[in-house]
């Protein structure tokens, strides 16, 4: 099929089509060079650009996989798009099925980046805060891995992205009742917003380890390129960002902890706590045991690979 996705490599350009297509939708053509691409676009509209510019989906997707990949309901991706189409931005492949116009993926192969959510010029001033902090600041994202390397961080940074995946959604589910949908809504779009600007402003992005062993200076410390053969607590990325933007995320967040307790530390720890857990559940399930290791060879509890 040739409109499919696996037909057409991620960056290969698209030729211009300036007459109409098979559905019925004429393409516009090529912006002018020197204009300025893609502006006056609402938050929806740049996320859903964002999302799809220079990947697979910009040659065809559904509403359902724009609405999981940006976190909007599916009513909302459904009026952007209408709001794009009607702009030439996006045309419509069939039922359900829809593209980013050619001259939009030509945009996006020759390097092109959507604007932040929100354009520095008509930035709220209230969404900030700290506007007069200069200098810059770090916002930092590490992992304990001790003793292990780059491929270890990677995974403990994945299942992260999966766990506060996870999280998010039975928050919103218990929270959405309390708060109601709207409000929620709105505060998800200036969180949008300032994400937007920490992307947009970021500098420098420091990719290194941290904190050796019997060598932690104190305070503040930052990363350094990994020694072969040396030992640290922790890898992880710096993004170097403006002060006044650290100032607004350390008034947000200052620090998000994601950490285990085995179940002998839980019990050490708040004895009580633990027989009041093995009161209500009782004795927890045991690890699932591969019933078909012909089909699938690998322990669920098992990686498969060395980290």
């Amino acid at each position: 099929m040739p409109d499919s996705p696996s037909a057409r490599p991620v960056n290969k350009p698209v030729s211009l089509v300036k007459n109409a297509s098979s559905s019925g939708v004429a393409l516009r053509p090529r912006k002018p060079v020197g204009a300025p691409p893609l502006v006056r676009l609402g938050g929806s509209e740049r996320l859903i650009l964002s999302y799809l510019g220079g990947g697979d989906l910009a040659y065809q997707f559904r509403i359902v996989d724009v609405a999981r990949g940006v976190g909007l309901s599916s009513k909302a991706v459904y009026s952007a798009l209408r709001r794009l189409m009607a702009r030439g931005i996006v045309v419509k492949r069939a039922r359900g099925v829809y593209a980013l116009a050619p001259w939009v993926i030509d945009l996006f192969n020759s390097g092109f980046t959507v604007p932040p959510v929100v354009e520095p010029e008509d930035k709220p001033e209230d969404n900030l805060g700290g506007g007069g902090v200069g200098g810059w600041g770090v916002v930092r994202v590490h992992v304990a891995v001790p003793g292990g390397g780059w491929l270890r961080f990677f995974v403990a940074l994945f299942f992260v992205r999966l766990l506060v995946d996870f999280a998010f959604k039975v928050a919103y589910g218990r929270l959405v009742g309390v708060y109601g949908p709207w409000r929620l809504r709105v505060v998800m779009s200036r969180v949008r917003s300032l994400f937007s600007y920490f992307v947009y402003y970021s500098r420098q992005v420091v990719l290194g380890c941290h904190g050796r062993y019997n060598g932690s200076p104190g305070g503040f410390s930052p990363l350094e390129d990994c020694v072969n053969g040396a030992s640290y607590y922790e890898h992880g990325l710096d993004f170097i960002t403006p002060g006044w933007l650290a100032e607004a995320l350390d008034e947000l967040l200052s620090i998000l902890k994601v950490y285990v307790k085995a179940p002998g530390d839980v019990k050490e720890g708040n004895p009580g706590y633990y027989a009041k857990l093995l009161s209500e559940l009782g004795e927890p399930p045991p690890a699932p045991v591969n019933q078909h290791p012909h089909k699938h060879p690998h322990n669920p509890l098992n990686l498969g690979v060395r980290i």
